[in-house]
C-alpha cells in the first residue's frame, strides 16, 4: 500500500517539477552510472518517471561529479562502489532543463541491491544482449558505454 501511495504523490508531483523547468529553465548538472555484473546492466524505472534508465541523479553544489554519483547510488540502491570510470558527458534538454550528464561505469561484485521505494520504482538486472526500451537520455548513457566497451575497457 506505502509503494502504491507514493507512486500516485510522484506521479502529481512530477509534473509540477516540469512545469517550473519549463518555465524557468534551469541550467543543472547530473551523474549516471552504468553498473555492470558479468554480461549484465542493471535499469531502473523510477517513481516519478517514465521508461528504463541508469541510477544516478543531480550533484549538489560544491559536490564533484564522482562524489555525487557514489551518493546517489548508496541512495537510490544500497551499493557503495569505490572505483568508477568517468566515459563521457552530453548535454540533454529533456524536461525543459539545460543539464550536463557526466557518465559512468562501474562493475559490482555483487548483484543484491536495496531499492529506495520512494524513488525507485522497479530495479532490474538484464543480459547485455536483452535491454528493454531505454528512455531517451537512457539511450544516450547506453551508446557512450558500447563506445567505452568497443575501446576495449
Amino acid at each position: 500500500m506505502r509503494k502504491f501511495i507514493i507512486k500516485k504523490l510522484s506521479r502529481f508531483i512530477y509534473p509540477l517539477f516540469k512545469l517550473y523547468w519549463f518555465l524557468f529553465r534551469p541550467i543543472t548538472q547530473g551523474a549516471k552510472i552504468v553498473l555492470t555484473h558479468n554480461d549484465e546492466v542493471l535499469l531502473i524505472r523510477h517513481t516519478y518517471g517514465y521508461g528504463w534508465t541508469f541510477p544516478g541523479g543531480g550533484i549538489n553544489k560544491k559536490e564533484n561529479k564522482e562524489n555525487a554519483i557514489k551518493r546517489e547510488i548508496r541512495e537510490e540502491i544500497g551499493i557503495d562502489i569505490n572505483t568508477i570510470n568517468f566515459i563521457g558527458s552530453f548535454e540533454s534538454n529533456f524536461d525543459y532543463k539545460r543539464d550536463t550528464v557526466f557518465v559512468f561505469t562501474a562493475p559490482v561484485n555483487n548483484k543484491k541491491i536495496s531499492v529506495d521505494e520512494l524513488e525507485i520504482d522497479v530495479a532490474q538486472w538484464f543480459p547485455m544482449h536483452s535491454i528493454p526500451s531505454l528512455a531517451p537520455n537512457a539511450l544516450k548513457i547506453f551508446q557512450l558505454y558500447e563506445n567505452y566497451r568497443s575501446q576495449g575497457n
